[in-house]
């Protein structure tokens, strides 16, 4: 029939079929397909490439008044009529297809067109595989279709540029050689080769590919997931798309980068403006000059701050080994690639910075990795991983281990495979599945349409704090938490719990028993099949297929101190009203779970001494747990006062400013929201995960005990126990006693005080402080701009950031220092100070009588110290005892006299003058014993020459004493044959004489 569709939706697509249709179009990335007929197309708000309007058969009319991105227009069979309403800011490629065309309207440099009358541009229809050529402007362009049948088109704007459209993608271009070009491609996945001379071109499609040969150029990405080879020459390259890949090539290059996840591989002669938002990463053996590099970008630059390369060939795989863990790395690309890495001895953390490899972990040992990059994929070990992931369009799998997995990137793909995983999404992700195990998500965004979420068939936990538009999870017994709003979410075939205390949320239960416990407004429940119940504490629910939980209650109280109780399962809760006046409290136990919801303000609950699962909603309540094992979590409310009790505790704050008290045992509170009330550990080695922002005050409590915050701003006091302390995030004060205390700062401008303990200090972030009475092991201030001072103890100070400041106490400090503009103060003991590498360093002894600094830095400033030689006695020694390479005795001798001195104006100070006496008699001993075994070895080979000499002599007197008879038994031979040969003569002058005068007589 003659249909009238309209698409308002993206990623839709409108077909009329036959018949005399009307087909309007107001959104972006749709498209439409007219079908048999004469059909009318309306483009109000057209746009993308992938997306196009097609008339079909019959004499159709495209009418086009704006386009949002850039779009195509087919008018395939019939004659047909495409009118420009407006002038267009976008490109339009028009292919009239066969019959008689026209185009009208507004034409500018915009629109390129065709297969109709007074066309502006060229086509070649090329099958699959097949080579053709297009000229224009007097150049001629080879063209491959590389996959399947394509149809190219290439107009001319009137500045001289050419411009290349392709119907699908996977096509190759390549200019004449001797030419310089102005190309513009605005289709997907084009390849084009440059010539020699200097060209000027630009990707306006996803996935392009450019080399830009000789000459110097001018390229452009302007799309995602472009690649270009930037050859010889002189080169300006920007690159404005994400995940996009870069080879300088060789000359003076300028490189914009100006967006994330992009990799440069350099060589030649390059300025680097960066530009980007939080990272890329740059490679090679180029000269480069970093421009505009901003300290909130994670730029990972071969050589310098830590970073390493790791090179690998074209589709090269090799194994890369850090700290004692493997990880096998594969280029996805036909030319060189860099993976840039570094190691975080602080924290353990390795961070990955690249594009297009795969990185596989080795699958035996934990990882603690942080990735940056962009297409790249990355597979987990099978005992657990921490991955945190800034990376673009890349995909991430975990393995079997239990993983936290940590987004931060753009459009990746999340695998939790096997394990008890705990995936959290910052920002974005394209699809996440959870994989086999008991996982929790937690969603903290808003996530776009395209976004989907596929659970496994484990007991999977969903934290919703942002919209998601797709979530299905067929298997397993599931908890959702839909905290946001516009949520549509729907479960399997478990007995799944919904917790909606959003608002417009959609939820489908689909089979299986499942409860729902609604606290939000104008959601909408589908329970589906199975025997479905329900609790609504909010309004405007719009409930099908589920019934009121007929074993849910409530209390309903008259006057202040007022006390009722109720039972379940054989358990009483006992119940204090502390309101002035009438009050109720609802109460319901989910079958699913066990979890007693109680809803209600002003009370005092008293529980049974059984490990107690309670969920809180209201304001101004106590809760006091029982002597075992209790579970409490304040999901909504404030001012809550919730008291752990006996027995190791889990409590939970999900709504802020409540008080968490966890008291006897070791418990473990987990701040999911801010609070300006009391969090106090209690007695016990206690666990607190800090994850939100700005809480006032903090109390581990007595005993040892393990601090992990990853929120900023928050206060806390550690108690005088032997505590672990993980600060990554920034902005926290941390003040802890006179306890053993480890400090791992992976973060920025925290705040720490420690007391007199032996304390272990590790900073890898930048602007912190911290003092500390005493340290043990070895201090690493890693990052930057740190301010450190030791009171007490023999501290042991590795310095590898710039700008830091160490200041020393009153016993001996040791103080290696290899960065730039860092400053090391002494206290009033004998300090030691190595600069290893680095300029502008600063050092001063303060005031220990005997200081002493061996620099190798560059512009090093000291005072209050001695400067002593860097090598007092060095010596090799390499003897050769063959002609081959392996041949050769080595040994070296290396006795130095470093920072000695003695003091016999105590017996302290005597004994450690004897211990350093005694430890450089020990250094000469195993400096004798190496030169006497190397002595051994020449006096062993001397022997074995002696006898090879003696035997050669002994050779050579036989071999002459056998010359010489063979000479004189040939000298007696000659004497013997010369007489013969002068009897034989003076026989034979005899015998003629006597013949002559015989024959005379007989005359």
């Amino acid at each position: 029939g003659n249909d009238t569709i309209t698409i308002n939706n993206k990623f839709s697509v409108g077909y009329g079929e036959a018949g005399d249709d009307e087909l309007n179009i107001y959104v972006s990335e749709a498209s439409l397909n007219g079908g048999d007929g004469n059909d009318i197309l309306n483009i109000y708000k057209g746009g993308y490439f992938s997306y196009s309007a097609k008339g079909g058969n019959g004499d159709d009319v495209f009418n086009v008044y704006n386009l949002q991105y850039d779009f195509n227009l087919f008018g395939e069979g019939g004659n047909d009529t495409f009118n420009i309403i407006n002038a267009q800011s976008k490109y339009l490629q028009i292919d009239g297809g066969s019959g008689t065309n026209t185009v009208t309207g507004v034409l500018n440099d915009y629109v390129y067109y065709t297969n109709v009358e007074n066309e502006n541009s060229k086509a070649l229809n090329l099958a699959a595989g097949e080579t053709g050529t297009i000229t224009i402007d007097g150049k001629t362009y080879t063209i491959t279709a590389n996959d399947t049948a394509r149809s190219i088109t290439a107009g001319l704007d009137s500045s001289g540029y050419v411009h290349f459209f392709a119907s699908g993608s996977k096509v190759s271009i390549q200019g004449e050689l001797d030419k310089s070009h102005n190309v513009i491609l605005h289709s997907n996945e084009m390849t084009f080769y440059g010539g020699n001379l200097n060209d000027n071109i630009t990707s306006d499609g996803d996935r392009n590919t450019i080399y830009g040969l000789g000459g110097d150029d001018k390229i452009h990405m302007k799309r995602s997931d472009g690649v270009v080879y930037g050859g010889d020459g002189n080169d300006k390259i920007t690159l404005d798309s994400t995940r996009s890949w870069c080879d300088t090539g060789e000359g003076n290059n300028t490189i914009y980068i100006n967006t994330d996840a992009i990799h440069v591989e350099t060589s030649g002669t390059n300025t680097i403006i960066n530009n980007a938002g939080y990272s890329a990463s740059i490679s090679g053996d180029g000269v480069n000059t970093i421009q505009n590099n901003k300290p909130s970008i994670q730029l990972s630059l071969q050589g310098e701050n830590d970073w390493q390369g790791f090179t690998l060939g074209a589709g090269e795989t090799k194994t890369l080994n850090i700290n004692g863990k493997s990880y096998t790395i594969t280029n996805n690309l036909d030319s060189q690639n860099t993976l840039n890495y570094k190691y975080d001895v602080v924290t353990g953390k390795v961070t990955f910075n690249g594009g297009r490899l795969k990185i596989s972990a080795q699958t035996d040992v934990e990882h603690n990795v942080e990735i940056y990059g962009g297409l790249l994929t990355f597979n987990g070990g099978n005992l657990g991983n921490t991955i945190v992931d800034y990376t673009y369009g890349s995909t991430i799998n975990g393995g079997n281990g239990d993983d936290n997995i940590t987004v931060k990137g753009r459009w990746n793909i999340i695998n939790g495979l096997g394990g008890d995983d705990n995936i959290t999404v910052d920002t974005h992700v394209y699809q996440l599945y959870t994989g086999t195990g008991n996982n929790t998500v937690t969603i903290n965004t808003d996530l776009p349409s395209l976004t989907s979420i596929v659970g496994g068939r484990g007991d999977d936990t969903y934290i919703l704090n942002g919209s998601v538009t797709t979530l299905t999870d067929a298997g397993g017994n599931n908890i959702y938490h839909l905290k946001s709003d516009n949520i549509s979410v729907t479960g399997g075939s478990g007995n799944d719990t919904f917790y909606v205390s959003g608002n417009n949320n959609f939820v489908a239960g689909a089979s299986g028993d499942d409860y729902f416990i609604v606290t939000g407004n104008n959601n909408t429940l589908d329970g589906g099949t199975g025997n479905d119940l329900y609790t609504d504490s909010g309004s405007g629910t719009k409930i099908q297929n589920m019934n009121y939980d007929p074993n849910s209650g409530e209390l309903n109280f008259t006057y202040l101190g007022e006390v009722k109780t109720f039972e379940l399962d054989g358990n009483i809760y006992t119940v204090t009203n502390n309101n002035n006046g009438q009050n109720t409290l609802k109460f319901s136990r989910n079958p699913n779970t066990g979890i007693l919801s109680l809803d209600g303000s002003k009370f005092t609950i008293d529980s049974p001494d059984i490990k107690n699962k309670i969920d809180i909603y209201g304001n101004n309540n106590t809760i006091n747990g029982g002597a075992l094992a209790d579970v409490i979590t304040v999901q909504s409310g404030s001012n809550n006062t919730i008291n752990g009790g006996a027995g190791n505790d889990n409590l939970v704050l999900n709504s802020e400013n409540n008080s968490l008290f966890g008291g006897e045992g070791d418990d473990t509170l987990t701040l999911n929201a801010s609070t300006n009330l009391e969090v106090n550990g209690g007695a016990g080695n206690d666990t607190l995960n800090i994850i939100s922002n700005n809480n006032t005050n903090i109390v581990s409590g007595a005993g040892d005990d393990n601090i992990k915050v990853s929120g900023t701003g928050n206060n806390i006091e550690a108690g005088s126990g032997n505590n672990s302390i993980t600060l990554n995030a920034g902005n926290n004060t941390v003040i802890a006693g006179d306890g053993n205390n480890s400090f791992k700062v992976g973060s920025d401008n925290n705040t720490i005080t420690a007391g007199n303990g032996k304390n272990n200090i590790g900073i890898s972030g930048s602007g912190n402080t911290l003092t500390s009475g005493n340290s043990s092991g070895t201090v690493n201030i890693n990052g930057d701009n740190n301010d450190v001072t030791l009171l007490d103890g023999k501290n042991n100070i590795v310095i590898n950031g710039n700008a830091n400041t160490y200041t020393g106490g009153k016993d001996v400090d040791t103080i290696k220092i290899s960065g730039d503009d860092n400053y090391a103060e002494g206290g009033g003991a004998d300090d030691k100070f190595t600069v290893v590498k680095g300029h502008n360093n600063t050092v001063d002894g303060n005031e220990g009588t005997r200081n002493t600094l061996r620099d190798y830095g560059v512009d090093t400033t000291y005072s209050n110290i001695m400067k002593i030689i860097n090598q007092p006695f060095e010596l090799n020694i390499k003897v050769d005892i063959g002609s081959g390479d392996d041949k050769y005795i080595s040994t070296s001798l290396n006795l130095e006299l470093y920072d000695f001195s003695v003091d016999l104006t105590t017996p302290d100070s005597a004994r450690t003058a004897l211990d350093m006496i005694d430890e450089m008699l020990s250094n000469v001993s195993s400096q004798l014993v190496n030169i006497g075994a190397a002595i051994n070895r020449l006096e062993l080979v001397l022997d074995e020459q002696n006898i090879k000499i003696e035997n050669m002599i002994s050779t050579r007197s036989t071999l002459r004493d056998a010359d010489v008879a063979k000479e004189s038994a040939n000298y007696i031979r000659y004497q013997i044959l010369q007489q013969a040969s002068a009897t034989l003569m003076s026989a034979t002058r005899n015998l003629n004489a006597q013949n002559v005068l015989g024959l005379i007589g007989q005359l």
